[in-house]
């Protein structure tokens, strides 16, 4: 019985240890945010991340509703450094309608690896889409349907993205900021499909749906593939995904054995002392 508890216990401890030692550390990777503030025809954008941000550009749309690029007054937007700022001034548009009303801007800008980020701000923020169009993705291209648009009273739909090649674009550094696509337009009086080039990665999309009111709706399509994931197995995807919570039931587990051990080695010496 005395060498049953002794070897239980060694057990306890050795199994204890190992799982202790084999969960790694779950190390956090920092992160590009930014705010954007408009005041009259300046655009102020401030890194509220903690990563510096590479290329900065901003673009805002002009009379034709095409994009134009924002001149930069201050500021290094080659390597904008957490909590610092570039302030650029554009051209002020006084529109009544059509995607110009909410007057967006457009911030382009390359993480450290070399990888593209868009975010889209409103100097006046549409309101979320009441009722989503639906969306199918063929490889690059993504198709919106307007079964739908009709009962949802909406007109046109405006297609906000910049396509993203993946993996392939990081082997070219951080490249020259190229002008993003012009904004689609789409009429679904038209009665077909809108189509939307999104690159190889699949890059998320932007809808802006136009009721007959002229009120704007914004109706976010996430990213297709997950950025980094590109050509990364399934299996390691997954191990991605949810290796965390098997990583913290093991270190649970390794604290479990390594107690236990200690109690049957508690138990092991009361049981000595009382065959004393």
């Amino acid at each position: 019985m005395r060498l049953l508890v002794d070897s239980l216990a060694r057990l306890a401890r050795l199994a204890g240890l190992a799982c202790l030692a084999l969960a790694p550390c779950i190390a956090l990777s920092g992160s590009v945010s930014f705010s954007v503030d408009f005041t009259a025809n300046e655009v102020v954008v401030t890194n509220t991340g903690s990563e510096a941000a590479y290329r900065l550009s901003m673009w805002a749309l002009d009379g034709s509703e095409k994009w134009q690029r924002v001149p930069v007054l201050v500021g290094n937007a080659d390597y904008l450094e957490p909590q610092q700022q570039v302030k650029g001034r554009r051209q002020l548009l006084v529109a009544t309608s059509g995607l110009a009303v909410g007057d967006p801007l457009l911030v382009m800008l390359f993480d450290k690896a070399g990888s593209r980020i868009a975010q889209l701000a409103w100097r006046q923020t549409p309101a979320a889409a009441l009722t989503a169009l639906p969306t199918q993705r063929h490889g690059s291209q993504l198709v919106i349907a307007g079964a739908t648009a009709s009962a949802a009273n909406i007109v046109a739909t405006y297609g906000i993205t910049v396509p993203y090649a993946g993996v392939a674009s990081l082997a070219q550094g951080f490249a020259v900021a190229e002008p993003p696509p012009d904004p689609l337009r789409h009429l679904w009086a038209l009665g077909s499909a809108m189509t939307l080039d999104t690159g190889a990665a699949q890059a998320g999309v932007w809808l802006v749906h136009q009721t007959a009111t002229g009120e704007l709706q914004v109706q976010t399509v996430v990213d297709g593939v997950v950025r980094g994931f590109e050509q990364v197995p399934a299996w390691l995807s997954w191990v991605r995904r949810h290796g965390a919570r098997y990583v913290q039931a093991l270190a649970g587990l390794g604290a479990f054995l390594l107690l236990a051990g200690l109690v049957l080695a508690g138990r092991k010496k009361s049981v000595e002392k009382l065959a004393k």
